[in-house]
């Protein structure tokens, strides 16, 4: 048995855990977000930290609990959380979605559920702010709209299956992907469905939008571009042996699909010709990120790659030495890693493409900095 259908193998484990035997151990990998010159991200030991990113300093922390009976229990966190106007809105694997304003004091909390009772109200995508409102999907195969002021459920639409995707939105329209195979484009003012396209499997990945196009891969290995307005289909992938499990990325005419075969398939955004591969041998379930002419991925055996966006030739890597599922984010000339020990990683990437580590912040030793005597370098 190969290494990549091992490693594969073992990632479908954690979500069966997940999706099939509500599986509630604080684990989760939720990538964090920037905002003002501050870090929010959701911990493996179920709270919300708040950390300056110049010094590492934590502004606060919150621990997020559930409600009635669960009231004393903590939850996992799988999506990524959202700033909006200074408030951080996140939401819990517990089918709660919490709204915290800057000083880590509760705004709002509210329980996702299709029948106000409780449900497999599960919640593994994110929540994803449009106009006024805020939407989240469940793996009670519903989206929710919420008011994001208050929390009020303004619509819900139902779906064939579990959601585990994050909602995108473009132009009033709400677009979600479900394990029903499906993918729907619903009005964002009254929930009703505008139209739906059928895949060759269940999909998890975020829709991605530029323009009239509309990008996502499935579990059925083909990867799709879609007219966002019609739902026509406007072409196809094939060539992929794995599951397209992270999001894609769009730079210019060329997208980038991510695939659990270990290959990053550049292609071309009005044909779908693969323009290059990238084989980085390892599952790819971490959403890459632009950074100037050149991307970065992340693998699921603890390599961070950057790669030329024209040639898709390697010119820098960093093996962490843990395993990185989350998604990563960037800015400037930065990025922030999430590995599995649930550790926060600044990153430096240079002109050339070459990695070094700036800091590390640690739960256990809280931020660290080159001098300190626990400091190990990855790169």
């Amino acid at each position: 048995m190969n290494k990549i259908l091992i490693i594969t193998m073992s990632v479908l484990v954690v979500f069966l855990f997940i999706g099939c035997m509500n599986y509630r151990a604080n684990v989760g990998w939720s990538s964090p977000v920037v905002n003002d010159g501050n870090l929010y991200f959701a911990t493996q030991s179920g709270d919300v930290r708040a950390i300056a990113i110049e010094t590492g300093q934590t502004l606060w922390a919150r621990s997020l609990k559930g409600t009635g009976k669960s009231r004393d229990q903590t939850t996992s966190f799988y999506g990524d959380p959202v700033v909006f106007n200074g408030d951080i809105i996140i939401a819990g694997y517990n089918g709660l979605i919490y709204s915290i304003d800057s000083n880590g004091d509760d705004n709002w909390v509210r329980k996702v559920s299709s029948n106000n009772i409780d449900s497999d109200s599960n919640i593994v995508g994110g929540v994803t702010v449009a106009s006024n409102k805020l939407l989240v999907g469940s793996s009670d195969g519903y989206i929710y709209a919420f008011s994001i002021e208050e929390g009020i459920l303004n619509w819900r639409f139902k779906t064939g299956n579990k959601i585990w995707s994050t909602p995108s939105f473009f132009e009033g329209i709400v677009y979600i992907t479900s394990f029903d195979h499906h993918i729907y484009a619903i009005d964002l003012t009254d929930g009703n469905l505008i139209w739906k396209f059928k895949s060759d499997g269940a999909i998890v990945s975020r829709p991605q939008i530029i323009g009239d196009d509309l990008f996502f891969g499935t579990f059925g290995t083909t990867f799709y571009a879609l007219n966002r307005k019609t739902g026509d289909e406007k072409w196809r992938f094939e060539d992929s042996s794995g599951w397209f499990w992270a999001d894609p990325v769009i730079f210019n005419d060329m997208v980038l699909a991510p695939s659990l075969d270990g290959i990053l398939y550049a292609l071309d955004r009005n044909s779908g010709q693969i323009q290059w591969t990238l084989p980085v041998q390892s599952p790819i379930v971490s959403r890459p990120v632009i950074i100037g002419q050149k991307f970065a991925l992340a693998t699921t055996d603890g390599r961070v790659i950057v790669s030329d966006l024209k040639t898709g030739i390697e010119v820098g890597s960093c093996d962490l030495g843990k395993e990185i599922r989350s998604p990563l984010v960037s800015f400037d000339e930065y990025l922030i890693v999430t590995p599995d020990d649930g550790s926060l990683r600044l990153i430096s990437v240079g002109s050339s493409g070459d990695l070094d580590e700036i800091w590390i912040y640690s739960l256990e030793e809280d931020f660290l900095s080159p001098g300190d005597k626990l400091w190990e370098r990855a790169c």
